[in-house]
């Protein structure tokens, strides 16, 4: 995990997680469906906590990033999720 390392600068190691929580809003925000939208809207939750976790390069983050996976899939009706 490229993105845990400790020794990177703290702005590549949480780029990552930023992007993905910023996508996340974009597709909640182009999504017409209201619980899709607020599906969505609930990743943005553990915006804050697993980006400062990132940026401190704590692996501890994993078990939430591998929940947040989880939600993901639930929310966009991922494979084995419909």
């Amino acid at each position: 995990m490229d993105w845990l390392r400790p020794g990177e600068p703290e702005e590549l190691r949480s780029r990552g997680g930023n992007r993905f929580f910023n996508r996340v809003r974009d597709v909640s925000n182009q999504t017409a469906d209201r619980n899709a939208r607020k599906s969505l809207e609930n990743l943005l939750v553990a915006r804050d906590k697993v980006t400062a976790a990132l940026a401190k390069g704590d692996a501890g983050v994993v078990g939430d990033l591998q929940e947040l996976f989880m939600k993901t899939r639930q929310a966009t009706g991922g494979p084995g999720e419909q």
